[in-house]
């Protein structure tokens, strides 16, 4: 049978105390109660509410992650239209500024820079996503009930496959 336990701890160099707590599963073995660790909770105290935790977290990594996919999208744009008056320059017959040649190489380390952390996001939304999932066995039924019908909504909608 699976409960949640509460643990304290204390930090040894400042004293202070907190709180933690664990889903655990208690069984016998060799005749003594043992319990065996499912998932650690962290600060929360059910799974219902570290499942609602790691959603909004997903929530939030998906909008960062579509924010720097917007920003990617406007700086490849700056990008090329820089590039393009630079070429215009060249067919000209002028030689390209140190200034406009600065720019281009700081275009395109923003670029390669902003696409780090799309990748990091996207690591870091799938990781929370996969914690939900494993936390999902252990939600009172409501809870699940109430996933179930959203994914459903989302089905209907095509919002998901």
């Amino acid at each position: 049978m699976a409960y949640v336990r509460a643990k304290k701890s204390r930090n040894k160099k400042t004293g202070a105390e907190y709180e933690y707590f664990q889903l655990v599963e208690s069984r016998w073995e060799d005749g003594k109660p043992r319990q065996k660790v499912l998932m650690h909770l962290g600060s929360h105290p059910t799974p219902d509410a570290l499942y609602a935790a790691l959603e909004a977290e997903a929530d939030l990594l998906a909008e960062e992650h579509n924010e720097l996919l917007r920003q990617r999208k406007n700086l490849k744009r700056r990008l090329g239209k820089t590039v393009a008056r630079l070429e215009e320059s060249e067919e000209s017959g002028e030689a390209p500024t140190r200034e406009q040649i600065r720019e281009v190489r700081t275009l395109q380390e923003r670029l390669w820079s902003l696409g780090d952390e799309i990748e990091k996001k996207g690591r870091r939304y799938d990781d929370t996503k996969a914690r939900q999932e494993t936390v999902y066995p252990y939600l009172s039924d409501e809870r699940k009930e109430s996933i179930e019908r959203q994914r459903e909504v989302q089905r209907r909608l095509g919002l998901v496959p």
